[in-house]
């Protein structure tokens, strides 16, 4: 993961890392490697908040966005009154 990140970082000047919980679930080899290359993790979490609430005890100094303020339903007619 980390010669994969540093490729990225490097040669194409890449300035964050995006996992999406679809594909495969973070792990902490992303944060390290965010760690070591200090850069930002966007997660979509697809409504598994807990797994980042534990990593970003973890990894104080890794910043984490989480989009689609942690849910990808795209029905938002439920949070209406």
């Amino acid at each position: 993961m980390a010669a994969l990140v540093r490729d990225a970082v490097v040669n194409h000047g890449f300035v964050g890392i995006k996992v999406h919980r679809y594909d495969a679930r973070i792990t902490r080899e992303i944060c390290d490697a965010a760690r070591a290359f200090a850069l930002p993790v966007l997660y979509d979490v697809m409504g598994e908040v807990s797994v980042v609430e534990l990593l970003a005890t973890e990894y104080p100094d890794v910043s984490f966005i989480i989009p689609h303020l942690g849910s990808f339903a795209d029905d938002w007619r439920r949070n209406s009154p």
